[in-house]
């Protein structure tokens, strides 16, 4: 392994640890909403049968992804955090978040599968359905209602 290699894994890891050290930082503000993000990230990664953390990876795998967008859009309508503290709680950028949040709204409408995961979540949160339509229904002017 060259030095350059090893320069940029280097680069890689401390953009890693400043990641995780924001997200800490923003759990560590309130209690109460760090026990109820960890509640839905938990319920969230036991459907999708993931392993505990996974939905924290930077990774593309699809399942990964899916299980993702579903738990931020549900911690949106749950604790109504905003986007900036969302992306950090991920270790993600706003821009991300909003289009996890327009992505998942569109899919909860257009595919079946992604509509049902959402549903089963939610009921596994105590969450009812006027919850759920709520938060994933268009306004009059196709913007998102929640």
């Amino acid at each position: 392994m060259t030095i350059l290699q090893i320069s940029r894994k280097i680069i890689k890891l401390q953009a890693e640890i400043d990641t995780l050290k924001k997200q800490v930082g923003i759990l560590g503000e309130n209690k109460l909403v760090s026990k109820e993000v960890k509640k839905i990230i938990d319920v969230v990664e036991s459907y999708y049968k993931l392993p505990q953390g996974s939905v924290y990876k930077r990774t593309r795998n699809r399942q990964i992804v899916d299980a993702r967008w579903v738990a931020i859009v549900i911690i949106k309508g749950v604790l109504g955090l905003n986007r900036n503290k969302r992306a950090a709680i991920f270790g993600l950028r706003g821009i991300t978040i909003l289009h996890a949040d327009r992505s998942i709204r569109d899919l909860f409408h257009t595919n079946s599968v992604i509509h049902n995961d959402i549903v089963k979540v939610c009921h596994k949160l105590k969450l009812d359905n006027d919850f759920i339509t709520k938060l994933l229904s268009y306004d009059d002017s196709g913007k998102n209602s929640a």
